[in-house]
């Protein structure tokens, strides 16, 4: 799965440029699947470039940037930072 999210995020940026909503869904995919694989600094990098990117092209309040915090937490707490944990999940909580 890992070449596959890797190969769509180069296709997703040559396509829509590096500033793109596509862009960041594959960022966020790609992080899940870092964290997957036990590679949580990978993945909570690729989460904060995807909820920075979904921030300004479609602000603070959108569902997806919601969900890169949510998926941040989890890379968070199985990294062992369960403070980092708690707040990531409660900035995610604040889209529901």
């Amino acid at each position: 799965a890992l070449s596959q999210h890797e190969r769509a995020l180069s296709l997703r940026r040559r396509l829509f440029g590096p500033a793109h909503s596509e862009v960041a869904m594959s960022l966020n995919n790609l992080g899940v699947t870092y964290s997957a694989l036990g590679r949580y600094a990978e993945a909570m990098e690729h989460h904060e470039q995807a909820r920075r990117l979904h921030e300004r092209l479609l602000g603070k309040e959108h569902p997806s940037v919601g969900n890169c915090w949510l998926n941040l937490g989890q890379a968070r707490g199985q990294a062992g930072d369960i403070a980092g944990e708690l707040k990531a999940y409660q900035q995610a909580v604040s889209y529901t």
